[in-house]
């Protein structure tokens, strides 16, 4: 036989303790109020915790949404003047700015950034560029990244490399954060004072490659 029981409160005589049930409570619980959570146990399910899509990639935020996560940057890449070992950077003539050689793809896990005749190209979005080039016994040099599609500069360091014989090495370097709307074409180039052969860089005597400019291109998200 089933019965029904409808009641208001359910206390023990003297209001101060507690009531013990042995048999499950059947409903949705939508009335219950004031439940500490420390007396909780179990599991929540993910799902019951807020909307969206819960799993490995996202986290619940504030407003009681899954989102994916991330960081400040989509992804990076990074490219370089990269040379057989033994090889110098190249000569440096004074009196313009040169092109340096860039021919490597050190790192693109995502295909951020193509290479071609010693320019690279970057598709629509938002970026941080790091870049620096050597010089060596120039005196005063700079290199800057050159925007070639808009004839933009993003200006590097004035730096100097000690004399014209004492194979003193420096690196002018720079950072640049810009939005483009559709692809572009950039460069690296150097201006130096003085003359001199393998002023875009001594090689080594070490084992490996030589590396000489280097650009590091980061994607925001």
């Amino acid at each position: 036989m089933v019965s029904t029981v409808k009641v208001t409160n359910i206390d023990t005589p003297d209001n101060t303790g507690n009531v013990t049930f042995d048999r499950p409570i059947v409903g949705d619980g939508s009335g219950l109020t004031s439940l500490p959570a420390a007396n909780l146990t179990g599991t929540v399910a993910t799902a019951r915790l807020g909307s969206g899509t819960a799993d490995s990639t996202t986290f619940l935020r504030g407003d009681q949404t899954y989102a994916t996560a991330g960081g400040l940057y989509e992804s990076i890449a990074v490219i370089s003047d990269t040379k057989a070992q033994a090889t110098g950077g190249g000569t440096a003539t004074s009196g313009a700015w040169r092109t340096r050689d860039l021919n490597t793809e050190d790192s693109d896990v995502d295909g951020i950034v193509s290479i071609a005749s010693n320019q690279f190209t970057l598709q629509a979005g938002t970026y941080t560029v790091e870049f620096s080039a050597p010089a060596v016994d120039v005196n005063y040099h700079q290199a800057n990244l050159e925007n070639t599609t808009d004839s933009l500069t993003y200006k590097g360091s004035t730096e100097r490399a000690w004399g014209t014989s004492d194979q003193s090495t420096t690196r002018s370097m720079g950072v640049a954060v810009f939005t483009i709307a559709s692809a572009k074409v950039f460069e690296i180039q150097h201006r130096v004072y003085a003359t001199i052969a393998n002023g875009f860089g001594l090689a080594g005597v070490l084992d490996g490659v030589e590396v000489y400019t280097i650009v590091k291109i980061l994607k925001h998200a």
